[in-house]
């Protein structure tokens, strides 16, 4: 039996004056001389490079470089000052990277990216790991003084070193056991199967594993595409319906694909080869094959969200149908486990199926016969998991939570160890791992989440957009969500999130400078003071949560109390009094209010679905908030001592609330409709609604419109999202 060793295509390198960053080998070069530099200096520099031209502020080197690490500003410094002395930069006359006072840094040098091909075998890299030999590479581009990268180019190094990080520790033997339990896999190959800049996710192998099947918006919508995976395979388009198809799903008979439809809902069947598609179901998303091909298991809610942490509903449950038709079957019921159920997977025996529960500010995955008994968690309480995914001989199973994690299960699937992280690449985020039959190829989506606050201009009078939106914060480096403005206008605090963790909460001016790191503790925002002065926010140590103050001026903090249960999204009266926060009961979602004075609690609403988001109208006398019904949600309002929500408008589709306008009389919202999210706001008074933004793209979104008090700006949350599906041949 003969191996055949592919040819080694080029991989990347940083040049300028006479250093290379070599990104292959993760090593610096000076002169022609190996220079000694840790691996965290080295992430620095690779990342400072990769932003050239632009101010890095400390905070986010720290968040990029560190993630969910907290450290201090002298760990950074330190890097820094590794990083200068390794490329012989002065501090005082930066040749290279430049001191911006008490923000950040700048890498200044022009900079080329050029092709390298390594050596036909594999070496020892310095940090111990073999390189990968297989990652793609952009052209070469010489980068002068003022060059801003190009997103196109960010993302394919991001994607190459998140998968080159990936498959370099399969090649490496790191992540031995990934998909069997006895052996120790080896790459023979790893390709980027799909090479569009818009975003490519969902995918699944056939059987064989000779194909892989995938949702792609590269032709303006969502539609389900196949093709070999080997080089230059022609990609065969399923669907062609413009209707928003999304998370394929191949039959292990290799027959049918089944696939969740945004506009038309419900689960449908493509033959694997083409034709035309079947419902099989009129509501629910996420499908997932029995390992005989008969029956599907999916969650009842659709899909809302694209986002990278993309969840059920709170609602969901896990149901299941017979491809041959006949009735669908429900196996949980909301609130047990906690949270709305979705992403199921059969195990390979087709004895279990393991699903997510996600409770809004948690999400845990959980296993349970096919009959939808014995219920038993399989991840620990201490970060957000997604994605499960049964390796093919069922000892391990794989989720997601920023990097890839797998936990071992004994034979009668509890978990035997705890989680270990296999992959956690520093750019993108791995979703949707899939797996051949035989176990030796594996496909994921890598997705880079781009995101950011922006302003749109509205008049004071009529709430018509008055310009163009424009981004409001430099820093794209984190997500950056949740804005709320202070009570007279001159500043904005959001949230800086990381995946898996709570973020930390910032503040920044009205005209989107001056930003000011206010909590260093893990932190979610709650609300302005009335006096303008200070934030309320939750903070999270020690296993629990306290409501604490802080002013924005100094940082001096104050804890008012610790929390006998965490308040999941809330928001703070205008008088400063009564938090209103988002909580399950009896497996549906309502308002709840806490008092700041006494802590004494009192629920708001009793809806049987959901209700929730609350956004505090001016006066303190309304409650704005989102209204769930089956697959859509709507804006509805309920006075803030408690009553029925009245629903304001009925269109079909997402609209979750954001903030009201000065008057009153408006709210603004995220609005998704036609599979594409813009901001809206709707009357109190007339119901009349105008959309403020006209985003046109289906992998973008937005979230938390917030009107400032002078009603002449509206800053919300826009982020969005690319990304491709990637494969290794394992031995």
């Amino acid at each position: 039996m003969s191996t055949l060793t592919p040819a080694s295509p080029s991989l990347q390198q940083f040049v300028f004056d006479d250093v290379i960053v070599d990104l292959a080998n993760f090593r610096v070069e000076k002169d022609g001389q190996l220079i000694e530099i840790t691996p965290r200096a080295f992430d620095v520099l690779v990342f400072l490079i990769e932003n050239q031209g632009r101010v890095v502020e400390k905070s986010e080197l720290i968040e990029a470089v560190w993630k969910e690490k907290f450290v201090s500003d002298n760990a950074l410094s330190r890097s820094i000052k590794e990083v200068r002395h390794a490329i012989s930069d002065n501090a005082e006359a930066p040749r290279y990277i430049e001191t911006i006072t008490r923000r950040g840094y700048r890498f200044i040098a022009p900079v080329a990216v050029r092709e390298f091909t390594p050596p036909p075998r594999s070496e020892e890299s310095p940090r111990g790991e073999q390189i990968n030999e297989d990652l793609p590479v952009a052209n070469t581009t010489q980068a002068g003084r003022h060059f801003r990268v190009n997103p196109t180019f960010l993302l394919l190094v991001g994607v190459a070193i998140a998968l080159g990080i990936f498959f370099v520790l399969l090649k490496s033997g790191k992540l031995e056991n990934l998909a069997f339990g006895g052996t120790r896999p080896i790459v023979l190959r790893s390709a980027q199967i799909t090479t569009w800049t818009s975003l490519d996710l969902f995918p699944t192998l056939s059987p064989d594993g000779n194909s892989v099947a995938y949702s792609s918006d590269h032709n303006g919508k969502f539609e389900i595409y196949a093709r070999g995976v080997m080089p230059g395979a022609k990609e065969n388009q399923l669907t062609s319906d413009g209707q928003q198809n999304l998370q394929p799903s191949w039959s292990p008979d290799g027959k049918w694909i089944a696939y969740y439809s945004q506009l038309r809902r419900g689960i449908w069947l493509i033959p694997a080869g083409g034709g035309s598609p079947r419902q099989i179901v009129d509501f629910g998303s996420r499908p997932s094959w029995s390992p005989d091909s008969s029956r599907l298991v999916f969650q009842s809610d659709g899909l809302s969200d694209i986002s990278t942490t993309s969840a059920a509903a709170p609602s969901s449950s896990i149901w299941i149908v017979s491809v041959q038709g006949g009735n669908a079957s429900q196996l949980t019921r909301p609130g047990n486990p906690l949270g709305g159920h979705g992403s199921p997977v059969w195990s390979p025996d087709g004895k279990s199926i393991a699903f997510v529960a996600n409770s809004i500010s948690s999400s845990s995955v959980w296993s349970m016969t096919a009959f939808g008994a014995n219920l038993k968690r399989l991840t620990p309480a201490d970060r957000e998991f997604f994605d499960p995914v049964y390796a093919p001989d069922g000892k391990y199973i794989m989720v997601v939570s920023g990097g890839v994690w797998r936990i071992p299960l004994s034979v009668d699937g509890e978990p035997s160890g705890k989680p270990e992280q296999i992959a956690n690449p520093a750019m993108a985020q791995v979703r949707h791992l899939s797996f051949s039959a035989d176990g030796k190829r594996v496909v994921s989506s890598v997705v880079r989440q781009k995101g950011n606050l922006w302003s749109v201009p509205v008049s004071k009078t009529s709430g018509e957009r008055t310009g163009p939106p424009a981004a409001f914060v430099e820093d794209t480096s984190a997500r950056k969500t949740n804005p709320i403005f202070s009570n007279d206008g001159s500043k904005v605090a959001y949230t800086v999130w990381i995946a898996g963790f709570a973020g930390s909460v910032w503040t920044v001016g009205n005209d989107g400078n001056d930003r000011f790191q206010v909590t260093t503790d893990p932190s979610s925002i709650v609300g302005w003071t009335p006096d303008g002065d200070r934030l309320l926010s939750i903070s999270f140590h020690d296993d629990s949560s306290y409501l604490t103050t802080t002013a924005v001026n100094t940082g001096m903090q104050k804890t008012l109390t610790k929390l006998q249960r965490h308040l999941p999204f809330c928001r703070l009266s205008p008088d400063g009094k009564t938090i209103a926060f988002n909580a399950y009961s009896e497996g549906s979602v309502n308002l709840w209010s806490y008092s700041v004075d006494s802590g004494t609690e009192k629920q708001l609403t009793f809806d049987k679905e959901l209700f929730g988001f609350p956004a505090w109208s001016p006066d303190g006398k309304w409650l704005a908030g989102e209204l769930k019904r089956n697959d859509d949600t709507y804006v509805a309002i309920v006075p803030a001592e408690g009553g029925t929500p009245v629903q304001l408008n009925s269109e079909p589709g997402q609209s979750w609330t954001g903030s009201w306008s000065p008057d009153g009389d408006k709210i603004a919202f995220a609005a998704l409709r036609d599979g594409v999210w813009n901001i809206w706001w709707i009357s109190v008074s007339t119901r009349v609604q105008k959309q403020v933004t006209n985003y046109t793209r289906p992998n973008s979104f937005v979230r938390y419109p917030t009107w400032s008090p002078q009603g002449d700006q509206i800053v919300y949350e826009y982020s969005e999202l690319t990304g491709n599906v990637w494969l290794a041949d394992l031995k």
